[in-house]
């Protein structure tokens, strides 16, 4: 088997070495300390921020409105925040704290600058515990803590009509106030029609500013008030909020958007309002509002429970203690009594930053609070603040907030303490935990999986980051991933199989073909587009299985293959090594059009086909057509929570919001880590789901030693792509949008080049991948509705420039060419239909996981720096003994298949060390 000639083939592969020492000896010395996107980052999402009154003023005899601004040391500048959101403030109390969430009512811009400010408008309820102390206490000066700007009740163009109807009772007016600034101050065009509604007209906060702004403004805002139980001087409207009240004041209710805030109860009263006026579930959005007051009043709340309290054994970290609850009231409620509550912020269910383990016991959520991930459902885990108790309880509680006072929290030592909870992290302490290792795995995150995770809103709940897993195959025939994580790990959940390779749409090139899953068939489908096709494709794809077979052998062995069996049953594999894509593909004769069908996973590797290597192109290519693809059935958080779950069960640790900050070492060999909190753990062994570049960058104590060559390395590396996601929850099925296939490829053409190019660049992205998870999992969203995720990737440094006050416009800007691209390929709007949407740019992947630059991929692939040239280096780029990387920077490189087995594969190299220390 040769490429270019036997010699030239092994002079390539015979470079692979010397070009890679050459760009580590050419590359800086100097430590990374940060990167631009995760500073980005902590100015859009800072983990905490301090706050201090500079005034307050009274609204009414029950509201007050207090300004806050950045306190003396901290921030310069506030972060920004969409018309509707909140802040989750943290009141101390006694040793412990509170947290509660509060709409900020000043707008948007008013934040802006050295000057900006928020301010919270809070309402003094009757013997309410917190809301008494505030008012007590705040006083200009006093400093205050808080997270956020946090929620999704806000104003979003790409869903919303520019025609709104707000409908607000008591303190619901404070994010309502909010937005009706930022339009007053033509910072968003739409015209909004508010019905405030109270019980007592001297209960009305703002209304000589909301009547100012009406009659200063009559084409954009109107304003009315209705008064249920109005006094001899009232002369507004009277009653509820009424269909008929809302057709009267706001007109037509046809093609608007309402946005409701307001008591529980309120809700309820709506629901049959709004379903009388005909309004499209689409077009209602709801705030969360804290917990339910009057939870007995919920349609399926066990009344015989009333008046009846139960002992919660609570067990955080290696402590136990025993709380009492009562029905009524929250698991969190009752956690914050006892000073042991975990973070929170909504209070509500959504968020889900309190998830919990229920490890026993009887309980009660509000279905319309229950903002859970489907697998947590059926593995037992909660959110306590929307959780109520119906039996005695044993729970398990993420190490944050108050929850991790104290201490210990941990055992004085373990064999190996892995870091990081994704794929790579994760399948390492299984391993372990299956060989009855002493391992620790902490997560800095409040749950497992990373990029292998999910998220609801609304009624729909995203798949963030995986299109497709290749090597499962059937129960019958597995692959080496249900082998490993099914099978050996006994991790109980299931994968459903997606219908097909990939459908292609390249609008410039008239291109429109569905492409399936297995060899012949691809071949057939190529070769009947293509004329000419079909001889140099089966002989490619023979030489992709000689790579596939050669990289399958190479793993058997352990990573120390004979060199003699490699270069005389997988020749393909050797010569093909030291080459790109583009060098290899360009010998085999192929009619130009038919590298645009077989192109397209360079979108799931992302690299131009000039410059990736051919042997992981090769691996994956054979591997997607050879088994198919499946994804999770219950979302990619479905897999890491039950592994998660099949690691305790065997006896490792898994903990959660911990952060590790510091690895020990001494005499060049891991002693220990030491957690944020300051808790010292000792173990000889780390494998780290982090980034080589923070770890080195960072982590290491002494920083000293950390050789150069460690820093010389992963400077010589470079970063992979990030993402760029619109996830769209629709109000039809797919057939109604003309979606027949799970996965399209889309895009004026195939040229690799330009497309890299484009999405390196900040501009809108020249190509998409996009999927239709109903069409692989019916089941995934409710009955006549689609779940559909657009993604393109983002070049690490193409949103560094990007500021803060431009961030949602230009997310925004970049959703809207994706959303209008799908539909011009497949001739449907999705405007109409569009009931959720989110947004994923670097930044969003940066917070949630941590990732160097909020890469998705780690480190790209060129020859020197590939699966293979990695493998060859390994034992010299080992810098630190005992300390060992897993996930998209280990070996193996980035995708899901590829961390899964970096976790195994490092874990299978802890035991022989540990076998051969006993």
């Amino acid at each position: 088997m040769e490429i270019y000639g036997m010699q030239k083939d092994m002079e390539a592969f015979g470079r692979l070495l010397p070009e890679r020492q050459e760009r580590i000896a050419a590359a800086s010395g100097e430590p990374v300390r940060d990167d631009p996107m995760n500073a980005l980052t902590r100015r859009l999402h800072p983990e905490r921020i301090d706050l201090v009154v500079t005034e307050f003023r009274e609204e009414t005899l029950s509201t007050r409105t207090f300004r806050l601004r950045p306190a003396t040391g901290s921030q310069s500048e506030l972060p920004v925040f969409r018309a509707g959101q909140y802040l989750s403030l943290k009141v101390p109390v006694g040793d412990s704290w509170l947290t509660r969430p509060y709409s900020i009512a000043s707008a948007p811009y008013e934040a802006l600058g050295a000057d900006g400010f928020y301010e919270v408008a809070i309402r003094r309820k009757e013997g309410g515990f917190l809301t008494e102390r505030i008012w007590e206490t705040w006083r200009p000066g006093t400093e205050i803590s808080a997270s956020g700007p946090h929620g999704t009740f806000y104003y979003e163009p790409l869903r919303d009509s520019p025609e709104i109807v707000a409908l607000a009772g008591g303190s619901g007016i404070t994010p309502i106030r909010s937005m009706l600034r930022e339009i007053a101050a033509g910072m968003v065009d739409v015209r909004i029609a508010l019905l405030y509604g109270t019980s007592r007209p001297d209960d009305l906060p703002f209304e000589a500013e909301l009547l100012d702004l009406a009659a200063r403004l009559p084409d954009r805002i109107r304003v009315a008030f209705v008064c249920s139980k109005p006094d001899e001087r009232w002369c507004g409207p009277t009653g509820f909020l009424t269909a008929a009240c809302i057709r009267d004041y706001a007109g037509d209710p046809a093609g608007k958007t309402f946005f409701l805030c307001g008591p529980p109860e309120m809700y309820r009263f709506l629901d049959q309002e709004l379903v009388a006026l005909g309004i499209p579930r689409r077009r209602i959005r709801r705030e969360v509002f804290g917990e339910e007051a009057a939870i007995a009043a919920c349609p399926g709340f066990p009344l015989e429970t009333l008046d009846q309290s139960f002992w919660l054994t609570v067990r955080t970290g290696t402590s136990v203690n025993t709380v009492p609850a009562a029905a009524e009231e929250t698991i969190l409620a009752a956690l914050e009594r006892a000073g042991l509550a975990p973070d929170s912020q909504c209070r509500s269910g959504e968020c889900g930053l309190c998830r919990s383990h229920l490890v026993s016991g009887e309980i009660f959520i509000k279905p319309e609070d229950d903002g859970r991930r489907e697998a947590d459902r059926r593995l037992g885990f909660i959110h306590p603040c929307a959780t109520h108790p119906l039996s005695d309880l044993e729970i398990r509680l993420p190490l944050t907030g108050a929850a991790a006072k104290g201490g210990p929290h941990f055992d004085a030592e373990y064999d190996c303490i892995v870091i990081g909870a994704g794929n790579g992290g994760l399948a390492a302490a299984l391993k372990l935990a299956k060989e009855r290792v002493r391992v620790l795995l902490l997560e800095q995150h409040n749950l497992p999986g990373g990029f292998a995770t999910s998220f609801v809103r609304g009624r729909f709940e995203f798949e963030p980051s995986l299109h497709e897993l290749s090597n499962v195959g059937s129960p019958e025939d597995p692959g080496f991933v249900r082998r490993y994580l099914i099978g050996e790990g006994e991790a109980d959940f299931d994968f459903v199989p997606v219908p097909e390779a990939y459908h292609l749409i390249l609008t410039g090139k008239g291109v429109n073909l569905k492409i399936p899953f297995g060899i012949e068939n691809f071949i057939e489908t190529v070769a009947a587009a293509v004329p000419g096709s079909r001889e140099p494709l089966k002989k490619y794809l023979e030489v992709c299985k000689g790579v596939f077979d050669g990289i399958s052998y190479v793993g058997r062995m352990g990573g120390k293959p004979d060199g003699q069996v490699l270069m005389e049953q997988y020749p393909a594999f050797l010569a093909t090594a030291g080459y790109t894509v583009e060098e290899v593909t360009g010998t085999f004769g192929f009619p130009e059009a038919a590298l645009d069908l077989i192109y397209p996973y360079w979108c799931y590797i992302g690299l131009p086909v000039n410059r990736l290597a051919f042997t992981i192109w090769a691996l994956v290519l054979y591997d997607y057509l050879l088994r198919g693809a499946h994804v999770p059935r219950e979302r990619s958080h479905g897999m890491s929570a039950a592994v998660d779950a099949r690691i305790r069960s065997l006896g490792g640790r898994t903990e959660y919001g911990v952060k590790v900050k510091k690895i020990f070492t001494e005499n060049g060999c891991v002693t220990g880590v030491e957690t944020a909190s300051g808790e010292w753990i000792k173990t000889g062994f780390v494998l780290s789901n982090a980034s080589p570049s923070l770890v080195y960058g960072r982590m290491i104590d002494p920083p000293g030693a950390v050789p150069e060559g460690a820093f010389k390395l992963t400077n010589a590396r470079k970063t992979g792509a990030s993402a760029f996601v619109v996830y769209l929850g629709l109000d039809c099925p797919p057939e109604a949008l003309n979606i027949e296939s799970y996965g399209y490829f889309i895009g004026p053409d195939m040229d690799t080049e330009k497309a890299y190019d484009s999405f390196n660049t900040f501009e809108p992205p020249r190509m998409q991948a996009a999927i239709c998870l109903n069409k692989a999992n019916p089941g995934c969203s409710p009955n006549g509705t689609t779940i559909l995720s657009l993604t393109a990737l983002a070049g690490p440094d193409a949103w560094k420039e990007v500021k803060p006050e431009g961030y949602a416009a230009a997310k925004e800007a970049f959703a809207r060419a994706m959303i209008d691209q799908f539909g011009r390929a497949l001739n449907c709007s999705l405007w109409e239909h569009i009931e959720e949407v989110e947004i994923a740019a670097p930044p969003t992947f940066a917070r949630y996981t941590g990732a160097f630059k909020g890469t998705i991929y780690a480190y790209e692939q060129d020859p020197w720096d590939s699966v293979v040239a990695r493998a060859l280096s390994l034992p010299q780029e080992r810098f630190i003994r005992g300390l060992d990387f897993v996930g998209g920077a280990a070996a193996t490189g980035g995708g899901y298949e590829s961390t899964i087995l970096s976790g195994r594969t490092a874990a299978q190299r802890v035991l022989a060390s540990l076998k051969r220390k006993k």
